[in-house]
C-alpha cells in the first residue's frame, strides 16, 4: 500500500524538521557555554563535597571544645571548692591541710593542661570555620 502525497508530504516535512532539531542539538553540544557549564557543575559538586567535609570537621570540633571546656569548668568548681573549704577553715587536722593543698596544686597542673586542647580546639575551629567560609563563597 502506498502512501497518499499528501501523507509522503507530511512525512518528508517531518524528517526535515527531524533533521533541523539532530543540527541544533549538534550545535548546541558544541557550544563553549555547553563547556562551561559542565566546568561549573562540576567544580560546584566538588566545592558542595568540599563544604560538607569542613562542616563536618567544625561539627567535630566544636563538640571537642565543648568537651574540653566542660573539664576546665569542672577542674575550676573543684578548685574553688577546695579553696573555699581551706578560707572557711572546714580543714581540721593538719594532715587534712596537707592533702588539700596538694589537691589544690595538683588540679591547677590538671587545669592548665585541660586548658591547652580547648585551646588547640579553638585554633583547630579557626581554619575549619574560614575555609568553610572561603568554599560557600567560591565563584561557581
Amino acid at each position: 500500500m502506498k502512501a497518499s502525497p499528501e501523507a509522503q508530504l507530511r512525512l518528508l516535512e517531518l524528517a526535515d524538521l527531524d533533521a533541523e532539531l539532530g543540527r541544533l542539538e549538534h550545535r548546541r553540544r558544541g557550544l563553549p557555554e555547553t563547556a562551561e557549564y559542565q566546568r561549573i557543575e562540576t567544580r560546584d559538586g566538588e566545592l558542595r563535597d568540599e563544604l560538607t567535609a569542613l562542616e563536618a570537621e567544625e561539627s567535630d570540633l566544636k563538640r571537642e571544645q565543648a568537651k574540653a571546656e566542660a573539664d576546665v569548668e569542672q577542674v575550676r568548681s573543684r578548685v574553688e571548692r577546695d579553696r573555699s573549704r581551706l578560707d572557711a577553715g572546714q580543714v581540721s587536722s593538719p594532715r587534712e591541710l596537707e592533702n588539700l593543698q596538694s589537691e589544690i596544686v595538683s588540679l591547677g597542673r590538671r587545669q592548665s593542661v585541660a586548658g591547652r586542647p580547648a585551646g588547640a580546639v579553638r585554633q583547630a575551629a579557626g581554619p575549619a570555620r574560614g575555609g568553610r567560609g572561603h568554599a560557600a563563597r567560591w565563584p561557581v
